[in-house]
């Protein structure tokens, strides 16, 4: 979703006393909630290329929840042993 949307659909949210989550896959979508102002992440992101301590840094300094639904990606998102467990590779 492009920023400009989402910083919109959030200052709507926020002004009708709502709070707004994100479904981010990977990194650009983490930094679209981050930056539009989402208050909680529905989940981690399917991908974590590219998210360093600076966007966790940007995401703690927002108060910015996440539920930790890494048992849905387990088995959900994909089959492989080694998505969640890379060390069985």
């Amino acid at each position: 979703m492009p920023e400009n949307v989402a910083g919109a659909a959030v200052r709507v949210a926020h002004a009708n006393h709502q709070l707004v989550f994100s479904h981010p896959s990977d990194l650009a979508g983490t930094l679209v909630a981050v930056h539009s102002g989402v208050d909680i992440l529905a989940h981690a992101p399917d991908t974590t290329e590219g998210i360093d301590d600076g966007v966790l840094r940007s995401i703690v300094d927002r108060h910015m929840a996440m539920i930790p639904t890494l048992k849905m990606f387990a088995t959900t998102v994909t089959k492989k042993s080694t998505y969640m467990h890379p060390s069985t590779q």
